[in-house]
Parts: structure tokens; C-alpha cells; sequence
């Protein structure tokens, strides 16, 4: 990239370029020819029989191919991390001056000439036209004398000449803005000139081999339809209407569910399913899950890389679907008290409330069956706020006429469930029977 005297080194180098062209014996009008980069109200022509061309940069505009290149610059902390370019687009007007009839519009088609036969300014032109340039004691010293440092030739692009076509009326307006009478004039645009800064930045290392690649995928979308549960493994589905419980394998029933590498997200943790279909996804429920509402979905990552060295990266993820995960309970007599032992465990900020149920095979046609419900203890009975969870929360009971009650436990809106009597000989066939206890 070059500096800020970029616009300065190609003014002077197309001021060389038309200077020496005519030198040359092919071109010659009888009379010597002067070569200036005056604003036009400022060049005067002198004496009979001299020739004067003009290069005026009357305009400098962003190049529209390189406005945008190496943005940002700076970090969100405010570091800068690159140089961008400052890409411009430079505006010249040639004029050619002359005292005899007919010999400006010689003179500027000589130099149109010169420009379009050269049309590019290639690095070796200006690498040798700016080593000449430095000895020239028309060019200011201040000027010549950094000139070797400005980098033109180094940068990327390479700096082409057009010639411009201005209308009547812009012709106009810039002449007498300039107040200068009007000569024979063309216009070109000389693009483009980089100028970048030499500030030290922060740069980020390479990423690594492995990370580059290009990766196709067909578009997959999973999606879960039904959450159903078996007690093992190997058993059987559980009809819908059976309660989930600690244990218990999952069973995910929707579409498109195996992906490159397939995970499952419940109660905040990744888990590897043990088994994986495209329709179904099953896995044993982890240890540590409260009882209550959970929610699970399936998420899909990709899996790229060549082998050995294969990563994954997020792909699609599945709908959620709710499901309630109920607590188990066992119930004891504690004197006038019921403890509940809970699987799982109880966190004390969880709502727990004590079911009672009156159990009679043969309910009484003069009254309906006794029933209460009593909320846990603040904090489930926990006393250390260090404890998190508990697995036996103590209820005390008041009013509740004896005799034997079916027990439930609801926490979070969740049931634990009761077990029915299979027995088709027994009396209490069909009926909830367990857990009970008998209450004086």
C-alpha cells in the first residue's frame, strides 16, 4: 500500500510521463512544449510560439470496488486490528495552451495519445520514472525527497488511466468556479491509489488446518411427536396414560430423529441416547431430575473434519415436548405425623402436598369417602439452607377421622401414582390399594 503522498506521486508521475513524450523527435510543433499541474486560473501563457499543457486534479473520490474492504478496524474493545485502505479515485483535467492557431488542439491530441498508448502505470514504469523524478530540480525538494518512500508501485491494485466524459454543462460549472477562460480540455479518472497507514495492529493467529473445509449437508429438521416411557430396557411400552418414573428408560417417537451425531437435552444436560432411529430415540433417565415438568429435545450436531481428526459442531435441533415425571412414595407412621420417603429426591423449594385418600371396598351409601390434603413444611422440612434436596419430608396431621387411607404425593403437579389390584379373585379387584396406611 502506499502513503499519504500517493496522490502527489501520481500527479507528478503523469507530469513526467507527458513532459518526456514530448521531448521525443516524432512529436515536435516548432516550439518547446511546457508541462504544469497548476489549478487553471494560475497558468499563464507567455510569448508567441509557446505550447503549454496543463493536469489539473480538480476532484478525488472514493473507489466504490474498495470502499468497503477491511472493515472494521477496530475490536469492540476499541484495539485496532487492521489498516484498511483508503481507496480513492483521482480527477484530472488536461488543458492545452497555445498562442498560434491550431496548436492546442495539436498539442492535446498528442497527449491523448501518450496517455492512451501508455494506459496503465505498471510498477516497473513507476519505479524508474520516480528514481528520474528525484533528480528533477524543477519538482520541489520537500516533494522529491520522499517520494522513494511512498510505496506507489507497491500496491495491490495497479493504477489505470480512462478518459472521462464530462457533459457541456459540468465543463461549465467548473470553469467558472476555477475563473479561468475555457481551452481545449479533457477529463480522466485515474484509479485506483491505496493509501494505508503503518499503525501496529492486533492480528488474530491462522485458524487451524482442521477448521477450514467446506461441508454440504441436505437440509434435516427433526421433529418429536410423542414422549412415551418403559420401566427397563427391554420391556414394553407404557400405555400414555401411565405415569413416568425415576428409572424408567424415555422413549422419543417423532421423524428425522438420528442425525451424523444425535443428542438428547433434558433437565439441562446433553445425554448420549442408548438407542437411535429414525423414528425413535431411547435413553434411561438420569439420576438427579426432580419430579414435576420436564421438558426434552432432541439436538443434532454435525460431524466434520477427516478422520482421526473429526470435531462436531451444532446442526438442527427438535421441537420440545413436555412430560411430567412423577414421584414415587412410601409412607410411615411417625405418631400423630406421616413421613413420605420420595424417589427422587425433594428440593426445597419445590411445592409438595400430602393426598389422603379414604380406602373402603365398600363405600357407604350415607356419606361420600373421606379425603384431605396437608402442604409440606417450609422448605420441605429442610433446616440447613446449605441442603439442597431431601428424600423424606414429615406432614403433620390434624382432623382426620380414622381409619385406612390411600397415600399420594404431589409435587410440582406431578402424582405419585397408585397400584391397583390385579388379583380377579379378590374383592378389591381393580382397585387402587397401594400405598395405604391405617390411621387411628
Amino acid at each position: 500500500m502506499s502513503n499519504a503522498l500517493a496522490i502527489t506521486t501520481v500527479s507528478a508521475l503523469l507530469q513526467w510521463l507527458l513532459a518526456n513524450r514530448f521531448g521525443q523527435p516524432d512529436v515536435s510543433l516548432g516550439g518547446q512544449v511546457k508541462v504544469t499541474a497548476q489549478p487553471p486560473d494560475q497558468v499563464k501563457v507567455e510569448g508567441n510560439g509557446l505550447l503549454q499543457l496543463n493536469l489539473f486534479l480538480y476532484q478525488v473520490s472514493p473507489n466504490p470496488g474498495w470502499r468497503n474492504a477491511g472493515l472494521p478496524a477496530r475490536d469492540e474493545r476499541g484495539d485496532r486490528v487492521s489498516n484498511p485502505p483508503l481507496a480513492l479515485d483521482l480527477h484530472y483535467l488536461l488543458t492545452a495552451y497555445a498562442n498560434s492557431n491550431l496548436h492546442a488542439e495539436a498539442l492535446l491530441g498528442y497527449a491523448m495519445q501518450v496517455l492512451h498508448e501508455m494506459g496503465v502505470l505498471t510498477r516497473d514504469y513507476i519505479r524508474s520514472s520516480i528514481q528520474a523524478i528525484a533528480s528533477d530540480a524543477t519538482v520541489p525538494l520537500e516533494i522529491r525527497s520522499k517520494l522513494g518512500e511512498v510505496g506507489l508501485e507497491r500496491q495491490l491494485e495497479q493504477i489505470k488511466l480512462s478518459p472521462e466524459a464530462l457533459s457541456t454543462e459540468e465543463h461549465s460549472r467548473l470553469w467558472s468556479a476555477m475563473q479561468a477562460k475555457y481551452r481545449p480540455t479533457v477529463a480522466y479518472q485515474v484509479s485506483v491509489v491505496l493509501i494505508e497507514a503503518q499503525r501496529p495492529t492486533r492480528v488474530a493467529l491462522p485458524v487451524r488446518p482442521e477448521g477450514v473445509g467446506v461441508y454440504a449437508r441436505p437440509f434435516r429438521f427433526p421433529r418429536l411427536e410423542a414422549v412415551r416411557a418403559k420401566p427397563a430396557a427391554n420391556a414394553e411400552l407404557l400405555p400414555p396414560s401411565e405415569p413416568i418414573l425415576a428409572g424408567y428408560h424415555l422413549v422419543l417417537q417423532g421423524q428425522s430423529l438420528r442425525g451424523e451425531v444425535t443428542r438428547v437435552r433434558l433437565g439441562g444436560q446433553s445425554l448420549t441416547p442408548a438407542q437411535v432411529s429414525d423414528t425413535e430415540v431411547s435413553f434411561p433417565l438420569p439420576a438427579g431430575l426432580r419430579a414435576g415438568p420436564q421438558t426434552v429435545a432432541v439436538q443434532q450436531q454435525l460431524l466434520l473434519g477427516e478422520p482421526p481428526a473429526t470435531f462436531t459442531r451444532p446442526g438442527e435441533a427438535s421441537n420440545p415436548l413436555a412430560f411430567l415425571l412423577s414421584p414415587g412414595v412410601s409412607a410411615a407412621k411417625m405418631g400423630g405425623d406421616l413421613e413420605l420417603t420420595f424417589t427422587p429426591r425433594v428440593g426445597r423449594d419445590q411445592r409438595v402436598t400430602l393426598l389422603l385418600n379414604e380406602f373402603d371396598p365398600t363405600p357407604p351409601a350415607d356419606r361420600p369417602l373421606r379425603a384431605y390434603s396437608f402442604p409440606a413444611p417450609p422448605h420441605n422440612g429442610i433446616a440447613n439452607p446449605n441442603q439442597p434436596d431431601t428424600d423424606r419430608i414429615t406432614f403433620a396431621l390434624s382432623g382426620v377421622e380414622g381409619g385406612d387411607y390411600l397415600v399420594r404425593a404431589e409435587v410440582d403437579g406431578a402424582h405419585s401414582p397408585l397400584a391397583r389390584d390385579l388379583n380377579p379373585l379378590s374383592p378389591t379387584f381393580g382397585l387402587y390399594v397401594q400405598p395405604r396406611v391405617s390411621l387411628p
